[in-house]
C-alpha cells in the first residue's frame, strides 16, 4: 500500500509498533513509531512518540510546514544573489571590462536585501500546506530577480562603455548598486506576497535603509555623487528593471524547471534512499 501511494505521487506516512511493521516503516517517506513498540520499529522510524499519543502529530506537522515554508522563502532571497553573481562573473570574463561592484557595495545590497529580511522572515508562523517540489519552487522564485538585475546592469554597462551618458567607473558602480538595491526590494515584495503587517514593515525598513545610506552616508559604501543626467538614467533603468521583473514573474518557471529537472530530482532521491538504507543497516 505504501509503494502504491508513492507511485501515485503521494508523500506517505506510516505508523506502527511491531516487527511486522518494519518494512512499511522503512519504505514510507515519514515513519512514526510508538514509544512502547518493538526495538526494530523504533530503530527504523523517523519519529518516536514516547508517550504513545497521536495528539502531538498535528503540532509536529504544523512545525514542519513552518520550517519548510520559511526556508523556502529565505532560500529564494539568497539564491537570487547567487544566480546573478554567477551570471555577472561570466559576463565579466566574456564581455565586461571589470566587475560592476566592489565588495563593500555588495555588502550593502546583501545585508538589506537578503540577510536582514531573511533573518526576520525565518520566525514567521507560516503553516500553510506545502505544495510542489522544494528545489523547483525556490529556483522559480529566484530566477526572475536574478535575470532582471543582470539585464539592468548590462544596460548600464552599455551606457558606460559607449559614454552616451558621460560617467566614470565610480559613477557606473554607484548606478549598478542602485539598480541592485531596487531589484532587491522588488524581489522581496514579490516573495513576501501576500503581505502581512510584519512583511510590509520589513520591506519598508529595508527600502528606507537603502535610501538613508545613499543620501546620508554614501562614502561609507564607496558610492559616488551622481549628476542629474546620471540620476535620470539610473531612474529610467530602475523603472525598466521593475517592469521586466514583473514580466518575468508571470512566466511559468515552475513548469520549465519541472520539465528540465525531473531526471536530476529522481536521481537525487535514489541516492538519498540508498544512503538512508545503508545507514539503517549499520544501525541494525
Amino acid at each position: 500500500m505504501v509503494e502504491a501511494l508513492q507511485k501515485q505521487g503521494h508523500t506517505v506516512g506510516m505508523t506502527g509498533d511491531g516487527v511486522n511493521d518494519v518494512m512499511a516503516l522503512k519504505q514510507a517517506d515519514c515513519s512514526i513509531a510508538m514509544g512502547s513498540g518493538a526495538q526494530a520499529a523504533l530503530a527504523v522510524s523517523s519519529f518516536v512518540l514516547l508517550n504513545n499519543q497521536f495528539s502531538v502529530l498535528p503540532r509536529i506537522v504544523l512545525e514542519g510546514r513552518r520550517v519548510v515554508n520559511n526556508i523556502q522563502r529565505t532560500a529564494s532571497l539568497f539564491l537570487v544573489k547567487t544566480i546573478f553573481s554567477f551570471i555577472l562573473c561570466v559576463l565579466t570574463v566574456l564581455w565586461m571590462r571589470s566587475y560592476p561592484f566592489i565588495p563593500i557595495q555588495l555588502t550593502l545590497v546583501s545585508s538589506l536585501g537578503t540577510g536582514i529580511p531573511a533573518f526576520i522572515l525565518t520566525f514567521e508562523n507560516d503553516t500553510k500546506r506545502i505544495q510542489g517540489n522544494f528545489l523547483v519552487s525556490v529556483l522559480s522564485r529566484a530566477t526572475p530577480g536574478a535575470l532582471s538585475v543582470c539585464l539592468s546592469i548590462a544596460t548600464a554597462y552599455i551606457l558606460y562603455v559607449t559614454q552616451w551618458i558621460p560617467m566614470d567607473q565610480a559613477a557606473y558602480q554607484t548606478i549598478c548598486t542602485i539598480l541592485a538595491s531596487v531589484n532587491a526590494i522588488g524581489v522581496l515584495y514579490w516573495i513576501c506576497r501576500p503581505l502581512s503587517l510584519v512583511r510590509l514593515l520589513v520591506i519598508t525598513l529595508c527600502a528606507a535603509g537603502y535610501a538613508g545610506v545613499m543620501v546620508f552616508v554614501p562614502s561609507l559604501f564607496s558610492l559616488a555623487a551622481l549628476n542629474p543626467m546620471q540620476l535620470i538614467a539610473a531612474g529610467a533603468i530602475a523603472l525598466g528593471e521593475l517592469f521586466v521583473l514583473s514580466l518575468l514573474q508571470k512566466a511559468d518557471w515552475n513548469h520549465l524547471y519541472a520539465r528540465f529537472l525531473p531526471s536530476f530530482l529522481k536521481e537525487e532521491k535514489q541516492i538519498l534512499a540508498r544512503e538512508y538504507a545503508c545507514e539503517e543497516d549499520r544501525d541494525c
